[in-house]
């Protein structure tokens, strides 16, 4: 019974009757249809505050500059690491003239040029998006390991190594090809 005197058109099993002939609008009064509206509004200002946010998302700038100053540390790195392993290998293709040193020192040219081979192909073919927080893990380098570069004289600070350099020691038949169409 109690139960039943909560809602004006309930029935004795607690089933409440909707009147059908009133308008939707008399089912409800100004004060819910307030709250409803107002809900809503919020909704849709939260909505545009997450989607203003996402587009114009104040870190991105700096990730993006990070991830490309980590991009040509790491270009940077693997060429100064491709003239080391293969000034290394010729050292010791010259101290050892048997041909067990020849065959040495070209395995270590061929395994250097694949190691060079493969983090250029991270550099031009990048597996993540260069804005994205993972670039930076794909382009670490050890200080260890650069400063070893830089203690033997390899050391490119100054020079930049681009995309473009990369391309052309990658793919010499493009570069030939590149420089014929310039002459042209």
């Amino acid at each position: 019974m109690l139960k039943n005197s909560r809602f004006p058109g309930s029935t004795s099993s607690g089933d409440t009757q909707l009147d059908w002939n009133r308008a939707p609008f008399e089912l409800c009064d100004e004060e819910c249809m307030l709250m409803a509206l107002s809900i809503s509004i919020c909704v849709q200002i939260l909505l545009m505050a997450y989607i203003a946010l996402t587009l114009f998302n104040p870190f991105a700038w700096r990730i993006s500059m990070y991830n490309a100053w980590q991009r040509q540390r790491f270009s940077n790195f693997i060429f100064g690491r491709l003239l080391l392993h293969l000034d290394t290998a010729q050292a010791v293709h010259l101290v050892g003239q048997q041909a067990h040193g020849c065959q040495r020192a070209r395995r270590m040219a061929m395994d250097a040029v694949q190691l060079f081979r493969r983090d250029a192909m991270k550099i031009l073919y990048p597996a993540h998006d260069i804005r994205s927080v993972h670039a930076a893990d794909l382009y670490f380098v050890l200080d260890e390991e650069e400063r070893l570069i830089a203690d033997a004289g390899y050391d490119l600070v100054n020079i930049e190594v681009t995309p473009d350099f990369l391309i052309h020691l990658l793919y010499p038949e493009r570069a030939r090809h590149f420089c014929l169409s310039e002459t042209s």
